[in-house]
């Protein structure tokens, strides 16, 4: 299992601490206009919920059969893009963007020709055909690969998805699908836990620099800061940018079992009728002096 660290049981609250000192691999960080690692950085996303079971010592070889499974697919996004990137770029110009712009100028014509300004439309409009056809071969190479997702995500989802994409969308694809192989049924017994509370930093010392967001009850959120406490929101919550120059930010998450929901109270239950006795105890005559005391064993009935 390599360097693959599992638990050996789940727990009530799991916590997080955040290490920002790790690097990403190139496929992780790519952002999706064929950028490769810090060259845009983003906040910290947390999840508002996660499954306990793809760090348990017990799934440990399905875990290894699911990680496998995504080395291979980013794998074949690291191509994707290293191919694109080679037909697109040539040193830090976009080819693409520089044959369209060619085109348009040998396609516009000169409204006041000279001898040697024909000479030089004559040029153009031979030059003009092979540029197109060039335009053409690399459109077709970034649009028209073919591109159909594993068996195993097919297997495990069972979906069978295929479709024709570009490269940079193909790239895409293969991450959004590497993002989804643990997004299985046997991937999700032991939870959900949800995120309570967060810690935040942006990257300066001192207590009005360091804040902490927290989940009531009723499941609104608020966040404390030195005396003061706000209400946010979760998106707020879940990508606050504070900190991001600094390298800083989420530093801290703590998330709770989900509790199983409660069965509901029956609708019916208000029309329950009530022995005659207990009625007439709950009339307001029947706090009299003179009125008959219930018999005892009709008060067993509140501990049922």
């Amino acid at each position: 299992m390599g360097q693959a660290h599992f638990l050996d049981g789940s727990s009530q609250v799991i916590a997080f601490e955040i290490d920002r000192r790790s690097s990403s691999s190139s496929s992780s960080s790519f952002n999706g206009n064929g950028l490769f690692g810090d060259e845009l950085k983003k906040p910290f996303a947390l999840h508002p919920a996660f499954w306990v079971d793809r760090y348990l010592l017990q799934n440990r070889h399905s875990i290894a059969r699911l990680r496998d499974e995504i080395s291979r697919i980013e794998g074949e996004a690291d191509v994707s893009l290293a191919r694109r990137n080679q037909l697109a770029m040539a040193g830090d110009k976009d080819l693409l963007s520089t044959l369209k712009a060619t085109i348009d100028y040998l396609s516009v014509e000169s409204q006041f020709l000279t001898p040697s300004l024909s000479e030089r439309e004559k040029k153009k409009k031979e030059m003009l055909p092979k540029f197109q056809e060039s335009l053409a071969r690399l459109e077709a190479e970034l649009t028209s690969k073919h591109y159909e997702p594993s068996s195993i995500l097919r297997t495990l989802t069972n979906k069978s998805l295929m479709c024709e994409t570009g490269l940079d969308e193909r790239a895409k694809t293969a991450l959004a699908e590497a993002k989804a192989v643990f997004d299985v049924d046997e991937m999700k017994r032991v939870g959900p836990h949800e995120l309570a509370a967060v810690v935040v930093s942006d990257g300066f010392s001192g207590r009005e620099h360091m804040w902490t967001y927290i989940k009531a009850d009723d499941g609104r959120w608020f966040k404390s800061l030195d005396q003061s406490v706000t209400e946010v929101s979760l998106d707020t919550v879940l990508s606050d940018p504070a900190g991001l120059h600094m390298n800083s930010g989420h530093i801290f998450a703590v998330y709770v079992l989900k509790p199983p929901s409660e069965d509901p109270v029956p609708t019916d239950s208000l029309d329950i009728k009530l022995p005659s006795p207990l009625e007439v105890s709950l009339l307001p005559s029947a706090h009299t002096k003179n009125s008959t005391p219930v018999p005892d064993r009709f008060f067993n009935i509140m501990y049922i």
